[in-house]
């Protein structure tokens, strides 16, 4: 992207500021889904930065109006604005975009409790697993089944996930497994099939355990 030439209104454009850079998007993401103040240290922790990091980036935030100190002392922390006409916006925007993430789980385990026979496992796996996806990803899905049932249940589970690809605007990328090919590839440290959010059944190193 080339540099921005033409300024903007602070005034019509406040949110510029606020969520100018991905550090204070993370960071305004763990102080309005957190339902008390939080230290710079705990929203570093929550939002995966440096807490020097956080620190600056607080100074700036609290600049905006958006985000105020509360307390005394060594231990300052700091919330939304309750005043502030944008802190409730901003709130709901996070909810939002937490509750996305949280229906797309829930689907997922919700179809995979409803197959019939029910299947060993069904997990997520891959660069979401490892919380390394980027925009337009598809959502990698690992299902572990005998072979005899494998195609029949991949089958109705594509037939359930369909709504919730156009409701959450995602891809679903399954991947059929039997406990046999779970085990070829056992060993393998770089397999993305062993990074799991296990979602019904065991994780892939507790299923080849039973």
């Amino acid at each position: 992207m080339r540099p921005i030439q033409k300024p903007q209104s602070a005034l019509w454009a406040p949110l510029n500021s606020v969520f100018g850079t991905e550090a204070n998007v993370r960071i305004m993401r763990a102080i309005a889904l957190s339902p008390m103040p939080l230290t710079s240290g705990e929203i570093a922790r929550t939002a995966g930065l440096q807490p020097s990091g956080v620190r600056r980036a607080l100074d700036r935030l609290v600049d905006t109006g958006v985000v105020v100190r509360v307390g005394f002392g060594k231990r300052r922390l700091v919330q939304l604005a309750r005043k502030h006409p944008l802190a409730s916006p901003i709130r709901e925007i996070f909810a939002a975009e937490k509750e996305r993430a949280e229906n797309l789980f829930a689907a997922i385990q919700q179809q995979a409790a409803t197959l019939s026979p029910p299947p060993h496992s069904v997990w997520v796996y891959g660069n979401l697993a490892r919380s390394a996806d980027e925009l337009g990803d598809s959502v990698k899905v690992a299902l572990v089944a005998d072979a005899s049932h494998l195609y029949c249940l991949a089958r109705a589970l594509r037939t359930g996930l369909a709504p919730v690809e156009s409701a959450l605007d995602v891809t679903f990328k399954l991947r059929l497994l039997t406990i046999g090919d779970l085990v070829l590839i056992a060993d393998d440290p770089d397999e993305d099939l062993l990074v799991a959010i296990p979602l019904f059944g065991p994780e892939p190193k507790g299923l080849l355990r039973h």
